[in-house]
């Protein structure tokens, strides 16, 4: 299932490598290539001043792999905005293709209000937080705004509100 998987391999180092890097990278969008967690964690490690970010994510319906990616965006203390395009593994695209299995999948593998309130406190200017699985929205998506009194608000939206 995943989506130019192979060549992330190549935007992976042209962003981590010191002669290929930039310095001064702002916003980031990787959305046309599958990265695994490490890979984000490897470029966010090294694009520290990020404050847009888009990325497609090899995804688990796992815990684990919620705190991998979270401890990923830790590493960009000036994130402001964070799209998060799930690449869904095969147990995850199984989880979630079962309604009743659906919410609890993605409040499992995507930040919850507690999760954002901690990577707040790491990254202060972040204001929105989205994730969706790839190529569709009738398996729901995670939403999070913060609001103007600190709180965030949103969470795991089913996919046939969306529709």
């Amino acid at each position: 299932m995943a989506f130019n998987k192979t060549l992330a391999t190549h935007v992976v180092m042209a962003l981590t490598q010191p002669a290929t890097a930039p310095t001064a990278l702002r916003v980031l969008n990787t959305t046309l290539y599958t990265f695994s967690l490490n890979d984000l964690k490897k470029v966010l490690e090294v694009q520290k001043k990020l404050s847009v970010l888009s990325c497609t994510v090899e995804i688990e319906p796992t815990e684990a792999c919620k705190n991998d990616l979270l401890g990923a965006l830790e590493s960009c203390p000036d994130l402001e905005q964070v799209e998060i395009v799930g690449n869904p593994s095969l147990q995850f695209y199984m989880a979630v293709s079962n309604p009743t299995h659906r919410s609890p999948t993605l409040a499992r593998t995507f930040p919850s209000k507690e999760d954002m309130a901690a990577l707040s406190k790491k990254c202060p200017k972040l204001d929105s937080f989205k994730a969706t699985v790839l190529k569709t929205i009738s398996m729901g998506a995670v939403e999070w705004t913060k609001g103007e009194d600190g709180e965030w608000k949103g969470g795991v939206v089913d996919g046939t509100e969306k529709q």
